[in-house]
């Protein structure tokens, strides 16, 4: 990383769960650790929080104490060891109540830090990336993903927000004109626009 060309940060895509671990207790310790050692060195950073992944270690993306707090969700087969994954149901008042309350307190600790470049909707989706592959492989009503939006939107007032393009590219059950919906939305709230995908041989 020291002599890559053209780096100037670090994209952090870390899960829900690695932070709040419990409902009243955050625990940054990881992240400020690794911000300390490559701050001092000039990068800055950039920032992914999910709710859902597809390694065997992170059967709970999205922290396990909502399903105590009755968050509505599903289990599915993990792709390659047969365990399972844990994906939230997006749209439950109650995973958006307690989001909501997460966000708060990631933008008190990073909206005004001058090493963090953006911040990423990762809320929804595998990875975070807008899509639910690996999962229920369907697609939240756009109603809902305009909840998220705002979340991002009403604490994080001084860095950019960005969203993956398979928010719309990939919402696998709907219609072109709901993903017009949604693009048009997130532009009219200033959203930036990327991409996590442009190497990968599957496409």
């Amino acid at each position: 990383l020291l002599d890559f060309p053209g780096l100037n940060h670090l994209y952090l895509r870390i899960d829900w769960s690695d932070v709040q671990p419990e409902p009243d207790r955050f625990d940054w310790s990881y992240i400020d650790q690794i911000m300390d050692e490559w701050g001092k060195m000039g990068y800055r950073f950039s920032f992914r929080v999910c709710s859902y992944e597809t390694d065997d270690k992170q059967t709970y993306a999205a922290p396990e104490w909502l399903i105590q707090k009755g968050c509505k969700g599903k289990y599915f087969p993990m792709p390659r060891s047969g365990g399972q994954l844990w994906e939230p149901d997006y749209g439950d008042p109650v995973y958006l109540y307690y989001l909501e309350q997460f966000m708060a307190v990631f933008a008190a600790k990073f909206d005004n830090d001058p090493r963090v470049e953006f911040v990423d909707w990762g809320s929804y989706g595998t990875w975070g990336e807008g899509h639910t592959g690996w999962g229920s492989q369907k697609s939240w009503p756009v109603e809902d993903m305009k909840k998220h939006v705002d979340i991002h939107v009403k604490y994080f007032k001084n860095k950019p927000i960005l969203v993956n393009d398979d928010h719309f590219n990939s919402r696998v059950d709907d219609t072109q004109e709901n993903n017009k919906i949604l693009l048009d939305y997130c532009i009219e709230k200033g959203l930036g626009l990327r991409d996590d995908s442009i190497c990968v041989a599957g496409y």
